[in-house]
């Protein structure tokens, strides 16, 4: 049987599923320990606010909304992104 992949997010205080998104296609169940991709541990990043991510191997980087899980727009120029890396600027007042 094939892999299923998502991504889930869930509610820091309980633990509560807050939305879940399929992966169309990640790694093969077949290849052994460590033996998949290095990047897909580096490809997620989050802030209060947003998700980044792709939404299968070799995807261009999705932005999603964090409380709700929808897909607010795709990066086209990001497919087969090896790392994501999010930068936040905080202004001083």
């Amino acid at each position: 049987m094939p892999g299923k992949w998502s991504i889930f997010a869930r509610d820091a205080f309980n633990g509560v599923l807050l939305w879940k998104k399929p992966l169309d296609l990640w790694v093969s169940h077949l290849i052994g320990f460590r033996s998949g991709p290095p990047q897909v541990t580096r490809l997620l990043v989050a802030s209060d606010e947003r998700v980044y991510a792709p939404l299968g191997l070799n995807a261009p980087v999705s932005e999603i909304d964090a409380g709700t899980g929808t897909t607010l727009r795709t990066f086209t120029d990001t497919s087969g992104a090896g790392e994501a890396c999010l930068s936040i600027v905080m202004a001083r007042s």
